[in-house]
Protein backbone atom coordinates (compact mmCIF):
# COMPACT_ATOMS: atom_id res chain seq x y z
CA UNK A 1 0.00 0.00 0.00
CA UNK A 2 1.54 3.55 -1.15
CA UNK A 3 2.41 5.88 2.18
CA UNK A 4 -0.71 7.42 3.09
CA UNK A 5 0.07 11.43 3.16
CA UNK A 6 -2.13 14.73 3.37
CA UNK A 7 -2.12 15.17 -0.39
CA UNK A 8 -3.35 11.55 -1.22
CA UNK A 9 -6.89 12.33 1.32
CA UNK A 10 -7.67 14.90 -0.05
CA UNK A 11 -11.35 14.91 -1.47
CA UNK A 12 -10.76 11.57 -1.55
CA UNK A 13 -14.37 10.81 1.18
CA UNK A 14 -17.91 12.04 0.97
CA UNK A 15 -20.92 12.30 2.63
CA UNK A 16 -21.50 12.50 6.66
CA UNK A 17 -18.61 11.65 9.34
CA UNK A 18 -19.14 12.02 13.24
CA UNK A 19 -16.44 13.33 15.17
CA UNK A 20 -15.81 11.50 18.70
CA UNK A 21 -13.93 13.17 21.35
CA UNK A 22 -13.42 12.06 25.22
CA UNK A 23 -16.20 13.55 26.96
CA UNK A 24 -19.34 11.68 29.39
CA UNK A 25 -21.61 11.52 26.53
CA UNK A 26 -19.88 8.60 24.94
CA UNK A 27 -20.78 6.91 28.47
CA UNK A 28 -24.50 7.66 27.15
CA UNK A 29 -24.67 6.10 24.02
CA UNK A 30 -27.26 3.62 24.04
CA UNK A 31 -26.45 0.14 21.79
CA UNK A 32 -28.70 1.13 18.91
CA UNK A 33 -26.58 4.10 18.99
CA UNK A 34 -23.49 2.09 19.54
CA UNK A 35 -24.47 0.10 16.89
CA UNK A 36 -25.13 2.68 14.27
CA UNK A 37 -22.03 4.08 14.79
CA UNK A 38 -20.58 1.01 13.73
CA UNK A 39 -21.19 2.11 9.89
CA UNK A 40 -20.56 4.95 10.02
CA UNK A 41 -16.74 7.18 9.17
CA UNK A 42 -15.72 7.69 12.53
CA UNK A 43 -12.92 10.67 13.67
CA UNK A 44 -11.69 9.94 17.05
CA UNK A 45 -9.56 12.28 18.87
CA UNK A 46 -7.17 13.00 22.05
CA UNK A 47 -7.04 10.02 24.48
CA UNK A 48 -10.24 8.17 23.23
CA UNK A 49 -7.77 4.98 22.67
CA UNK A 50 -8.04 4.66 26.61
CA UNK A 51 -11.91 4.00 26.18
CA UNK A 52 -12.33 0.48 26.92
CA UNK A 53 -15.81 0.38 24.91
CA UNK A 54 -14.46 2.18 21.94
CA UNK A 55 -16.03 1.92 18.62
CA UNK A 56 -13.43 1.44 16.28
CA UNK A 57 -12.70 4.51 14.26
CA UNK A 58 -12.32 5.34 10.44
CA UNK A 59 -9.54 7.92 11.75
CA UNK A 60 -8.02 9.55 14.58
CA UNK A 61 -6.83 12.72 15.05
CA UNK A 62 -4.04 13.69 17.13
CA UNK A 63 -2.35 16.80 18.32
CA UNK A 64 -0.70 16.53 21.47
CA UNK A 65 2.04 14.11 21.47
CA UNK A 66 1.50 13.27 25.20
CA UNK A 67 -1.53 12.39 24.42
CA UNK A 68 -0.14 9.25 22.34
CA UNK A 69 2.99 8.63 24.35
CA UNK A 70 4.75 8.42 27.24
CA UNK A 71 4.75 5.56 29.14
CA UNK A 72 4.65 2.58 27.33
CA UNK A 73 5.11 4.50 23.93
CA UNK A 74 1.63 3.67 22.68
CA UNK A 75 1.91 4.97 19.11
CA UNK A 76 0.83 1.78 17.87
CA UNK A 77 -1.87 0.97 19.92
CA UNK A 78 -3.98 3.60 18.76
CA UNK A 79 -5.66 2.27 15.35
CA UNK A 80 -7.63 3.61 12.97
CA UNK A 81 -8.86 1.73 9.34
CA UNK A 82 -8.69 4.38 7.34
CA UNK A 83 -5.82 7.29 8.64
CA UNK A 84 -3.82 8.62 11.37
CA UNK A 85 -3.47 12.24 11.35
CA UNK A 86 -1.47 14.40 13.41
CA UNK A 87 0.02 17.94 14.01
CA UNK A 88 2.72 19.86 15.61
CA UNK A 89 4.80 16.28 15.51
CA UNK A 90 7.04 16.84 12.13
CA UNK A 91 8.47 14.64 10.53
CA UNK A 92 5.16 12.62 11.95
CA UNK A 93 6.28 8.73 12.85
CA UNK A 94 5.31 5.90 11.00
CA UNK A 95 1.82 4.96 9.72
CA UNK A 96 0.88 8.75 11.05
CA UNK A 97 0.17 11.61 8.40
CA UNK A 98 1.76 14.77 9.42
CA UNK A 99 -0.01 17.84 8.82
CA UNK A 100 2.37 20.63 8.34
CA UNK A 101 2.92 23.83 11.17
CA UNK A 102 2.90 26.76 9.97
CA UNK A 103 3.26 28.47 13.29
CA UNK A 104 1.70 27.87 17.42
CA UNK A 105 -2.14 27.08 16.38
CA UNK A 106 -2.35 27.53 12.81
CA UNK A 107 -1.76 24.33 10.35
CA UNK A 108 -1.11 25.24 6.86
CA UNK A 109 -2.90 22.84 4.79
CA UNK A 110 -2.82 25.41 1.89
CA UNK A 111 1.00 25.28 2.43
CA UNK A 112 1.02 21.91 1.24
CA UNK A 113 -0.36 23.33 -2.17
CA UNK A 114 -3.53 22.26 -1.61
CA UNK A 115 -5.25 25.12 -1.69
CA UNK A 116 -8.82 24.80 -0.05
CA UNK A 117 -8.13 25.42 3.34
CA UNK A 118 -5.12 27.72 3.76
CA UNK A 119 -4.95 27.41 7.38
CA UNK A 120 -6.60 24.87 9.76
CA UNK A 121 -7.02 26.74 13.18
CA UNK A 122 -6.30 24.42 16.21
CA UNK A 123 -7.07 26.70 19.11
CA UNK A 124 -5.72 23.04 21.75
CA UNK A 125 -8.56 21.71 20.38
CA UNK A 126 -8.22 17.83 18.68
CA UNK A 127 -12.19 17.84 17.02
CA UNK A 128 -12.42 21.65 15.57
CA UNK A 129 -9.17 20.25 13.71
CA UNK A 130 -10.81 16.76 12.47
CA UNK A 131 -14.16 18.82 11.78
CA UNK A 132 -11.52 20.95 9.63
CA UNK A 133 -9.70 18.24 8.17
CA UNK A 134 -12.80 16.37 7.15
CA UNK A 135 -14.23 19.16 5.82
CA UNK A 136 -11.20 19.44 3.34
CA UNK A 137 -11.30 15.49 2.96
CA UNK A 138 -14.51 15.38 1.32
CA UNK A 139 -16.79 15.08 3.76
CA UNK A 140 -19.79 17.62 3.68
CA UNK A 141 -21.71 16.58 6.97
Amino acid sequence: MAEMTVERVADRYKGRVFILGTGPSLLALTPEEREALTKEKLFACSRYYLWKDAIPPSFYMVSEQNHVTGEGKILDKVAASEARLMLRWQPAPDGWIGLPVDEYRRVSIGGAGLGRLPYVHQATSETLVALQVAAWMGFEQ
